[in-house]
């Protein structure tokens, strides 16, 4: 790998997660339901589960066509310490932050 490479490759990913989570939670509002919330993190999970492999800027490199490459690393970036560089559920962080006793 190139110096920097995995780190540029993450914040193409993160960057466009970012885009699409803006579009898909915009319709939330501050007390929307639970199902609300559930469905809106299911549409994102979705998209990065099934959708992004279609997208060829998302590669790692041109040649790296395995899908589990680019599912893995929208993981890996959901489980990044201290805090999670993506999620799914629309809460995610105001909730962690409570759980753990942080003010968010």
């Amino acid at each position: 790998m190139v110096s920097g490479e995995v780190e540029e490759y993450e914040d193409r990913l993160v960057d466009e997660w970012d885009r699409y989570k803006d579009v898909i939670f915009e319709k939330l509002i501050d007390d929307s339901v639970e199902d609300a919330l559930r469905e809106a993190g299911a549409t994102l999970y979705n998209w990065a589960e099934f959708e992004t492999g279609k997208i060829e800027s998302l590669r790692i490199r041109t040649s790296v066509t395995e899908p589990y490459v680019l599912r893995g690393s929208f993981h890996i970036l959901a489980d990044t310490s201290p805090e999670p560089r993506l999620y799914w559920h629309p809460r995610f962080l105001d909730r962690l932050g409570k759980a753990l006793g942080v003010a968010k």
